[in-house]
């Protein structure tokens, strides 16, 4: 009663929890109840979001603007500024004979009704070395014709010095 609602742990249960919470990472979820999928509808979804997200990370590494954005729900097209000046650093480190490449890694799959949450951390990889992003999350539903399509994104990014 006197935590208004908020969830209240020890701190010995805080600590133990710590290894395995990181802030700004790992989804917080409050339901009354958590419905449970069959295992292999899982297995399935899974696949099938890895499958589009690995496609998605094809399209940033080699493809169009137009290929990019057929990854996004039409009313949620991303600023094609954003692609274009992305597409000049790709051409002119592909030019230089040290193409860039993203990283994906730390990838979680969250399922709501009918939209996936997929967060991951994204890298860059130019020369051998690998330069950490930052988290980006993926709000992935499918549309009228039952195709995978981001509906919205977000990025959390870590600025890291001297990158490009």
């Amino acid at each position: 009663m006197d935590t208004n609602g908020c969830i209240a742990l020890k701190n010995t249960d805080v600590v133990r929890l710590s290894d395995y919470v990181n802030r700004h990472v790992t989804p917080v979820i409050i339901q009354q109840t958590i419905p449970y999928a069959d295992p292999q509808v899982l297995v399935e979804w899974k696949t099938e979001i890895i499958r589009f997200v690995g496609e998605w990370i094809q399209a940033q590494h080699s493809g169009t603007g137009e290929a990019y954005q057929a990854f996004y729900l039409p009313e949620s097209l991303p600023d094609s500024r954003e692609w274009e000046a992305w597409a000049g650093r790709r051409q002119k480190a592909s030019d230089s004979g040290a193409p860039l490449q993203i990283q994906i890694s730390r990838i979680g799959i969250y399922r709501h009704n009918d939209l996936f949450v997929v967060a991951m951390d994204m890298a860059l990889i130019r020369e051998r070395k690998s330069f950490l992003l930052g988290r980006r999350s993926l709000y992935v539903q499918q549309d009228w014709s039952g195709m995978l399509r981001i509906g919205a994104d977000g990025f959390q990014g870590m600025d890291p010095p001297g990158l490009l």
